[in-house]
């Protein structure tokens, strides 16, 4: 059964629709939630039935892909230590008004919702996949190759795809070279500041960093978008327990 229900619980569910941005607390006619720190001494397993959920060694990227329907690498906004804190969990939650939730195909999906808002206070919203294109302001700017017999210190060239990976890595978002500029050049540029993080649907540049790419090499970077969906968490608190012991819980 322990298969089977997992595996149901994942595919089988109904999801709700993305809530609104706000922390409002799910009404329910019954909630009876117990979340604790994991017990090793039994092993990791999700099963349950419509209205029920039992779960150890789970983490809330578990729970939050079964409800929206995201895989991992879609869900951002939490930190390393929230998207790896394991806990174990059994809880029971009916919908209000629902006569036999047993048997209703909504309740697996109302309980979800239910204990990620009103226990984990979850608040996510949808938006598209962000990325940097890097463009040209002055390609006078970017440096040639030097020539083979010269005795300035030696820079590798690079081609502006290269340098687009680069940055990617530098500024943690992906960026897109879109010069259309062929060749190579001598780009010994390197971003060892804050990198750009996503707030929202915008992008926050580090200050310095276009002033300083453009000085140097007669680069900018502007925002695109792509049809790529990501689920951005707005907001989590993880009950009191688990906040308590999430150093102990974290896998190694």
């Amino acid at each position: 059964m322990r298969n089977h229900a997992a595996n149901a619980l994942f595919h089988a569910a109904a999801f709700f629709l993305l809530p609104n941005l706000s922390a409002q607390v799910v009404p329910t006619a019954l909630d009876q939630v117990n979340i604790t720190p994991p017990n090793y001494k039994v092993p990791h397993f999700l099963e349950g039935s419509q209205d029920t959920i039992a779960a150890a060694h789970i983490t809330l990227i578990d729970l939050v892909t079964i409800e929206y329907d995201y895989s991992p690498d879609k869900i951002i906004g939490l930190t390393p230590e929230q998207r790896n804190t394991r806990f174990d969990v059994v809880a029971k939650i009916d919908p209000p008004g629902v006569a036999d939730p047993v048997h209703d195909p909504h309740a697996y999906s109302f309980m979800i919702d239910a204990l990620l808002k009103n226990h984990f206070r979850l608040v996510v919203h949808e938006t598209d996949k962000p990325f940097e294109q890097l463009l040209v302001s002055d390609a006078a700017k970017l440096p040639p190759c030097a020539p083979a017999n010269s005795s300035s210190p030696a820079i590798a060239c690079i081609t502006l795809d290269e340098f687009a990976t680069r940055l990617t890595k530098e500024l943690n978002i992906r960026v897109e070279n879109m010069t259309h500029l062929p060749g190579t050049f001598a780009i010994g540029f390197h971003w060892t500041g804050a990198p750009i993080v996503i707030r929202g649907n915008l992008l926050r540049p580090p200050p310095g960093l276009q002033p300083t790419l453009n000085n140097a090499l007669g680069l900018t970077l502007i925002p695109g978008r792509s049809q790529q969906k990501l689920l951005v968490i707005d907001h989590v608190e993880f009950p009191i327990i688990l906040n308590e012991t999430r150093t102990a819980t974290a896998p190694n």
